[in-house]
Formats: structure tokens, sequence, C-alpha cells
């Protein structure tokens, strides 16, 4: 039965799932034993509007919901919802044009994605606490990049890092720095083993 309820409840932020005090709400759809069951819309007092299916009064299944007055105000994420939470795969929308379409976790980026940020910034990997973590590929404004290793948002472990001029250096990488023995291959073939310390070239060995 379609019916239009109003109503106190929370609302999750937009990007780190925290709670904010309860606020005002409209819902108009499908209610089944005094619960938002099946499709409905929900309208909260600060704008945020998300339309889907609901189980038990909770965002469940899939959905769309944009952000209003706040935090994360003008983002919106579509895809999987579990119990109020993004949790599965989905597409988050930042206000600026910026977009990451992938895996959440309770709200958190968390899994396979990809980043496409509109200032040229790419990234397509593993993440994890929505920061690159694992195995991918970052792309920076300037055309250069960087495949291999992350953790915690940083080049760390084995990668090889291609410069805006064709240079490539395989390297092992600490907390986003080379720092080792490390090979320059460059845009002719040729290449040079040396040692880098803290990103800085200390010597060639060949």
């Amino acid at each position: 039965m379609i019916e239009t309820v109003h109503g106190m409840s929370t609302l999750e932020f937009a990007k780190d799932g925290t709670p904010i005090p309860p606020m005002p709400y409209t819902y108009t759809g499908t209610v089944i034993l005094g619960k938002f069951n099946g499709v409905g819309q929900i309208i909260w007092g600060n704008g945020t509007m998300y339309h889907g299916s609901f189980v038990d009064g909770k965002q469940n299944g899939i959905g769309t919901q944009t952000w209003g007055l706040g935090k994360g105000q003008g983002d919106t994420y579509t895809g999987t919802w579990v119990f109020g939470k993004r949790t599965g795969k989905g597409k988050y929308t930042w206000k600026n044009g910026d977009v990451f379409e992938g895996w959440f976790v309770e709200g958190v980026i968390t899994g396979k994605g990809k980043f496409t940020g509109i200032n040229g910034m790419r990234y397509d990997g593993e993440h994890m606490n929505d920061k690159p973590h694992g195995y991918g590929k970052f792309v920076y404004p300037d055309k250069s990049y960087y495949e291999g290793n992350f953790d915690n948002g940083k080049k760390n472990g084995t990668g090889k890092y291609t410069y805006p001029n064709g240079n490539v250096l395989e390297c092992s990488w600490v907390n986003g720095l080379c720092h080792g023995k490390g090979e320059m291959t460059y845009p002719n073939g040729t290449n040079r083993i040396g040692i880098w310390e803290n990103n800085n070239l200390v010597q060639w060995l060949s």
C-alpha cells in the first residue's frame, strides 16, 4: 500500500557513515506492517533525498541518494544498500564531477574500483578505507603514472613510475618514495641501475 509518512530519523553522512542527530523526513511509498518495505522515496529536512528499495524501514537493495545541506552536499550515490549503508557495488559522484565506481562496505570504499577526477587524475585498482591499497594504477594530472602496490594511499612495495617524458623507474617504494635499488629505462630502450634514498638518486651502479 502506498502511503505518505512524516517522522524523525537519523541520516547517514555522505562519506564516513557517521550518523547525525535525528531530523524530520517525509516518506512516500510502500508500507508493510508499519515499516517502509518495497520501493519508496524519503526526503529529509536538509534536502537529502533517497529513492529506491527499503526493507524494514532502511535503504536496502538498489537506490539513489543525493545529499542535501551539510557534509557531502550535492554528492550522489547510486547502487546497492544494505540496511541503510552503502554496501556492495555502486557509483559515487561528487558535486565537483569526480566519480568513483566500484565496491563499498558500510559506506567506505573498499575493494576494486575506479576513480576518475575532473583534473585528469585517475586510479584503477584495490582500495581500503577510501584509499588505494593493494595493486593498482594511478594516473596523475601531468599524465605521469604509477603501476604497482599501494599501502594506505601511498606507493609501497614494488612498482613502476612512468614520467611525463617517458622515462620509467622500477623500484622498491617506501611511504610513497623510491628507496633502494632501482632501474631507470629510457624511451630509446637503454637502462641504468642505481641507488635511491627517499626518492633521490644517490649513485648509478651501471
